[in-house]
C-alpha cells in the first residue's frame, strides 16, 4: 500500500504545480486484491472486483451530496492489473456517476471482448481513455495478445492503445526521468540511502507522472493544454 500512497502524493503535488489555485483530492482504493504473477492471465480477480470498484467510484461522488459543487474532473488512474479490473467495472456495472477520464499505465490489458463503446458505459460522452506503456517495462505486455513482431503472451487481453486510447509518453523529456520498470512508484533513494536504479511510473520527476497530473488538473494531456 505504501507505494500507492507515495504515488498518489506525487500526482497531487504535480497537479498543484499545474494549477496552483485549484483544489484537488487523490483517493486510493483499499481492499482490491491483485492476483499473484501466476494469476495475472486469469480474469477472475478483475471480474470479482468490478462491483466493489463501481461502488467505490459512485460513493466518492455521492458523498459530496447536493450542497457541494460537483467534481470538476473525476479521473481514475489504474496501474497494471488494476486497469483490467477497472475496465470490467466500467463496462459491466451500472454506475450512477460516470467518470471523466480513465488513465492506464503499465496496463495488463483488458478482457478480449472489451470495446471502446463498452467502456463508454462508465465514461462521460466527453471523457477520454488514456494509456502509457514504458519501453523499459517488460512485464505489462505479457498478458496481452501478441502484436506485430512478438509471439510471447499469456492470454488474449486487449491493449488499451488498440482501442484508440490517447497515448502519452513514459520515456522522459527534457529534465524528466524515464520510467524503466513496471513499478507504480520507486523512491529516489533506497533504504540504504543509495540512488535507486529503478524508476516507476509515478516516481518523482517522470514524464508519466506529470502527464497524469495534467489530466487530473485540466482533463487533458500537457500537449493538449
Amino acid at each position: 500500500m505504501g507505494n500507492g500512497v507515495d504515488g498518489a502524493a506525487e500526482i497531487f503535488k504535480e497537479a498543484r504545480d499545474v494549477r496552483p489555485g485549484s483544489s484537488y483530492a487523490v483517493v486510493m482504493m483499499i481492499g482490491y486484491r491483485p492476483p499473484s504473477f501466476a494469476g495475472v492471465a486469469s480474469m477472475a480477480r478483475a471480474t470479482g472486483a468490478a462491483e466493489s470498484i463501481a461502488s467505490f467510484l459512485d460513493g466518492i461522488q455521492a458523498s459530496r451530496g447536493t450542497r457541494r459543487r460537483p467534481v470538476e474532473q473525476f479521473a481514475v488512474f489504474a496501474h497494471s492489473y488494476g486497469s483490467t479490473a477497472v475496465a470490467e467495472a466500467l463496462q459491466h456495472v451500472s454506475l450512477e456517476f460516470k467518470i471523466d477520464s480513465f488513465v492506464t499505465y503499465g496496463s495488463a490489458g483488458f478482457a478480449a471482448d472489451t470495446t471502446l463503446d463498452g467502456l463508454r458505459h462508465g465514461i462521460t460522452d466527453t471523457g477520454h481513455l488514456y494509456a502509457t506503456h514504458a519501453a523499459g517495462d517488460g512485464l505489462a505486455q505479457l498478458p496481452i495478445k501478441a502484436q506485430a513482431g512478438t509471439d510471447v503472451y499469456l492470454s488474449d487481453r486487449v491493449d488499451p492503445r488498440q482501442l484508440g486510447a490517447a497515448e502519452f509518453s513514459a520515456e522522459g523529456g527534457r529534465g524528466e526521468k524515464r520510467t524503466n520498470a513496471h513499478d507504480m512508484f520507486v523512491a529516489d533513494v533506497d533504504e540504504k540511502g543509495s540512488p535507486s536504479e529503478k524508476v516507476g511510473y509515478l516516481s518523482p520527476g517522470t514524464s508519466s507522472v506529470r502527464e497524469i497530473a495534467s489530466i487530473l488538473a485540466t482533463g487533458k494531456l500537457r500537449s493538449d493544454t
